[in-house]
C-alpha cells in the first residue's frame, strides 16, 4: 500500500486562495511605468485633497467655536446692559426722590421763615403799640 499522505489522482489538495481570487477579483497585471506615475500622481492628489478637506474641516470648527463665543459675548454684553438700564433707572429714582426731598425741605424752610417773619412782626408790634 501507499503512503497514508499521498492523495488519489483525482482529488485536489484545498490551498488558501488569493484574498483578490477569493473575492471574484481577477488577478491584476503589473502597471506600466507611466501608469504608475498616473496613479501615484492620482494618489497624491487625492492626499492633497484630504489634507484640504481636513484643514477646511478644522477652519469650520474654528469658525463654529469663534461664533459660539461671539454669541456668548454679545448675551454678556446685553446682559451688562440690561444691568446699567435697571441701574440708571434706579438711580434716576433716586435722584427724583432726593429732588422732591429737597424741595420739600426748602419748601419747609420757606415756611418756617414766613412764620419767623410774622413772629418778628407781631413782636415789633407789641414793643411798638
Amino acid at each position: 500500500m501507499g503512503s497514508p499522505k499521498r492523495q488519489r489522482p483525482g482529488l485536489r489538495r484545498e490551498t488558501a486562495l488569493p484574498s483578490r481570487m477569493a473575492e471574484g477579483r481577477p488577478r491584476e497585471a503589473p502597471l506600466s511605468p507611466a501608469s504608475a506615475v498616473m496613479f501615484a500622481a492620482m494618489n497624491a492628489e487625492l492626499r492633497d485633497v484630504e489634507v484640504q478637506q481636513d484643514a477646511n474641516a478644522r477652519r469650520l470648527q474654528t469658525a463654529e467655536t469663534q461664533a459660539r463665543a461671539a454669541e456668548e459675548a454679545a448675551r454678556a454684553a446685553e446682559q451688562q446692559a440690561q444691568a446699567a438700564r435697571e441701574r440708571r433707572a434706579e438711580l434716576s429714582t433716586q435722584l427724583e426722590e432726593e429732588r422732591a426731598a429737597r424741595a420739600t425741605a426748602e419748601a419747609d424752610l420757606a415756611r418756617e421763615r414766613a412764620h419767623a417773619a410774622e413772629m418778628e412782626e407781631q413782636l415789633a408790634a407789641g414793643r411798638g403799640g
